[in-house]
């Protein structure tokens, strides 16, 4: 089979010759198409995707749209609905795990907390302690030991007697809810161009998502704009778990995910990329939302 495209390997790597199409990795390729699109705000250029090109025909019924917009708030509670002034398409990512967590915190009440309910039964024990005849030390320690883990003042004495009779304190532990936290995700997706020049265009999607990751210069410099919101769905199976706008908080891009590595021949560009996003929600989820 005649061959016009050469993948170069790594430094001292035996160059191997591949046909000019390079395969998609199961579903996981796709074969990228753009159109120019302005942002009107910043005046900058860029490639938006064309949301029904991305994938191949045969895995088109299951993706992922990725739409960004600028930042904005219409209370502490709820990031404003703008429309994404760009969308991109990409195939569902390698895991599909969804984490949910709320905060609980451990907290040490007492024993004078705890007891201010059953005061009159410990008062009670210390009194059957003496009533059993327990003499010496050991039923010193013990009458003492209560005493002093009720009064929350052992000192060294009373942790001696702690120890000579066996007892601990009960500090009544319990658990408190302190709210819900912030939902983090991760998405991963490896994506290999089907033609060199693709390469380009996956090079400009990458660019974007950075400088949306970052924040911009306001007021002379005085003060940062906050960094783009990111909207992100799956397509094709309602079962699957749905996001609210999230902000990026690391964006990491393997350019060389093969081994050995490819690039092209003529443009350098890499064979394939493996691009991981860890996103932070910025609503919560509350009780009635999750259907």
């Amino acid at each position: 089979m005649a061959t016009n495209a050469q993948i170069v390997n790594g430094v001292g790597a035996q160059n191997r010759i591949t046909p000019a199409n390079f395969n998609i990795p199961g579903n996981l390729g796709s074969m990228l198409r753009y159109k120019n699109f302005t942002d009107i705000n910043n005046n900058n250029n860029y490639n938006m995707l064309v949301q029904d090109s991305l994938l191949p025909e045969e895995s088109t019924d299951y993706y992922t749209t990725i739409g960004v917009q600028e930042y904005k708030r219409i209370s502490i509670m709820e990031v404003a609905k703008g429309n994404s002034f760009a969308t991109f398409k990409f195939p569902l990512p390698t895991r599909l795990n969804d984490t949910n967590h709320v905060n609980w915190q451990q907290e040490n009440l007492g024993m004078v907390g705890g007891l201010a309910q059953v005061n009159t039964k410990a008062n009670e024990a210390i009194s059957k302690a003496a009533e059993n005849g327990m003499q010496g030390l050991a039923g010193s320690a013990l009458i003492g030991t209560l005493g002093g883990m009720i009064s929350s003042n052992l000192g060294t004495v009373g942790k001696l007697g702690q120890a000579t009779a066996g007892l601990a304190p009960n500090e009544f532990l319990t658990l408190l809810f302190k709210g819900p936290t912030y939902k983090k995700f991760t998405l991963e997706f490896i994506i290999s161009p089907n033609r060199p020049e693709i390469s380009q265009k996956i090079h400009n999607t990458l660019n974007l998502f950075k400088n949306s990751q970052a924040p911009a210069l306001a007021y002379e410099g005085t003060v940062f704009k906050y960094p783009r919101v990111f909207n992100i769905n799956f397509v094709g199976s309602e079962y699957l778990y749905k996001f609210k706008p999230a902000v990026l908080d690391t964006f990491s891009v393997d350019y060389a995910p093969t081994e050995p590595h490819g690039f092209y021949k003529g443009t350098h560009a890499p064979e394939s990329y493996r691009i991981s996003m860890q996103f932070t929600e910025i609503e919560f989820w509350l009780q009635g939302q999750f259907e």
